[in-house]
């Protein structure tokens, strides 16, 4: 929880900047930027994607 709350301010104003693209550049814009940005994210963690998809097929 305390990460959560570390990072909450960069959470908003990621969502207040997808808000704006979203107003001036249209949704086809705003959905590459947000594929984008979960690529980044899985590459980031991609440990962690692992794991849990290791979990997944397991079961």
């Amino acid at each position: 929880m305390q990460e959560f709350t570390r990072q909450l301010p960069f959470i908003v104003a990621f969502l207040i900047a997808i808000l704006f693209i979203q107003m001036m550049m249209g949704e086809k814009v705003t959905n590459y930027l947000l594929v984008l940005v979960l690529a980044g994210m899985v590459v980031k963690n991609s440990d962690k994607v692992t794991k849990l998809l290791n979990g997944v097929t397991s079961l």
